[in-house]
C-alpha cells in the first residue's frame, strides 16, 4: 500500500484580462499540462504510476495599492487525468488563492 503520492503537474495557461483601466481588473483563464505522480510504499520503494494529463480554468480579480503594489484572488478549477494500470481515473479540486504581487515597473 502506498504511504504518499506526490503529483508534480507542468501546465501552459493563456489569461485574457477585462477592466485593465480600472483599478481592480479581472481575468478568466484555461491551460492544459502534464500530470506526473510518484507513490512512496510502505516498504520504502518509490513506485512511478504512470503520467497523465491536467486541465486547468479559473479566475480572479487583482486589486491595485499604491501603484506598484497588488492584491490578487484567484478560483482555480483542477482536472487531473490518470492512468493506471489500464483503468482512467478524472480528479478534481478547486483552490481559492489569495495573493501579494509587486511590480517593478510603473
Amino acid at each position: 500500500d502506498p504511504v504518499f503520492l506526490t503529483a508534480l503537474t507542468t501546465t501552459l495557461e493563456y489569461y485574457q484580462y477585462f477592466r485593465v483601466r480600472r483599478r481592480s481588473p479581472r481575468y478568466l483563464f484555461i491551460g492544459a499540462g502534464l500530470l506526473q505522480t510518484r507513490r512512496r510504499l510502505e516498504s520504502g520503494e518509490t513506485d512511478f504510476p504512470g503520467d497523465g494529463g491536467v486541465i486547468t480554468l479559473g479566475g480572479g480579480t487583482e486589486l491595485w495599492w499604491k501603484r506598484t503594489f497588488a492584491f490578487d484572488l484567484m478560483l482555480r478549477y483542477s482536472g487531473y487525468i490518470k492512468n493506471y494500470e489500464g483503468s482512467t481515473d478524472f480528479t478534481h479540486t478547486l483552490q481559492l488563492g489569495l495573493g501579494f504581487q509587486f511590480y517593478t515597473s510603473k
